[in-house]
């Protein structure tokens, strides 16, 4: 559930006039925005969450910022997963254009860095800081592997810090990721991909729009091929 700071007394309002939450920097590579896209879209559009047969509501991000309090710099993440939360009505508003901790109610249960370079500090001051964020889950995805020979990295946190999960699998949210070689967006790569409790992979927008598409064909084929044994039955099919 997220917080409104409107309904706050004005002194116990945080400051946003000091916080950055959008930078002139270069952004990132094209196959990292690809990535992230990948890592949202699944969720958004195919997955109900965690319980079986209730949907839960969920916030996606990619390289959003990260506050836990208006008086430290934020931290940014090629993505996030933040479950039972709702985005704010406006967020236009500088208090709703970033993922304050204090709006949504809590940090994200899920940070994912995609690494491009050795300078980005995945290893140790990103660590921390999702430690002290109390981000549960923490993935570095090194596709070209500057950081190692580990591509794919799941930590969840623990009371003395962040511990390697050895089977890449989120548990308490159902959810594992896998590296899949397809085509998405147009570019025929590696990629890291969500897959549920089953193992199976959770189908993107299109992938599923195709799945359903191809359902109703079979359907429809069914139809086909019983109006015909029924016509040579000498029976008319309904109408």
């Amino acid at each position: 559930m997220s917080a409104n700071d409107d309904e706050l007394p004005p002194q116990s309002r945080p400051r946003y006039d000091n916080l950055i939450t959008e930078g002139g920097k270069p952004g990132d590579s094209v196959y990292a925005d690809k990535q992230a896209r990948l890592l949202e879209d699944p969720l958004e559009s195919s997955w109900n969450g965690p319980r079986e047969g209730e949907k839960c509501s969920l916030v996606t991000m990619s390289n959003v910022g990260v506050f836990l309090s208006d008086s430290r710099p934020g931290v940014v993440p090629h993505f996030l997963l933040s479950l039972d939360a709702d985005y704010p009505t406006d967020i236009h508003r500088k208090d709703h254009r970033s993922y304050f901790c204090w709006v949504y109610g809590q940090p994200p249960d899920v940070v994912v860095e995609i690494v491009s370079d050795r300078r980005g500090g995945e290893e140790d001051h990103k660590m921390k800081e999702y430690a002290w964020l109390r981000v549960w889950y923490y993935i570095i995805y090194d596709p070209d592997k500057y950081l190692g020979q580990e591509v794919l990295r799941v930590y969840t946190l623990g009371p003395a810090g962040y511990r390697l999960v050895l089977d890449n699998r989120l548990s308490s949210l159902g959810l594992s990721l896998v590296l899949w070689t397809g085509t998405w967006a147009g570019i025929h790569a590696e990629w890291l991909r969500w897959v549920d409790r089953e193992g199976r992979l959770i189908p993107t927008s299109a992938e599923r729009a195709e799945q359903e598409k191809q359902r109703g064909d079979a359907m429809a084929e069914q139809v086909r091929r019983l109006q015909a044994a029924l016509r040579v039955a000498g029976l008319e099919p309904p109408a």
